[in-house]
């Protein structure tokens, strides 16, 4: 019960998180343009945390995010 209540939950905010992440990401290649002095290889971190049912929304969206933007890294703490 409480994983299908996660999954409508993360489904209810998916595409507002995923708008406002593209967002960063536009606003963050345009601030790497040669005239900025800084090259396209820079690396940034994204960092989502969240508590109980925040952490599992957390880690959906790590999840989406890494197919659709290709982030490798992913962290989980608690109890498993």
């Amino acid at each position: 019960m409480h994983s299908v209540m996660c999954v409508q939950a993360y489904q209810s905010v998916k595409p507002r998180v995923l708008d406002i992440f593209d967002e960063i990401i536009g606003e963050c290649v345009n601030s790497r343009s040669p005239a900025a002095g800084k090259s396209n290889d820079d690396r940034w971190r994204v960092y989502l945390t969240g508590h109980s049912m925040g952490g599992a929304l957390a880690t959906l969206c790590a999840y989406e995010l890494t197919v659709s933007h290709h982030l490798l890294i992913s962290s989980s703490f608690g109890h498993a």
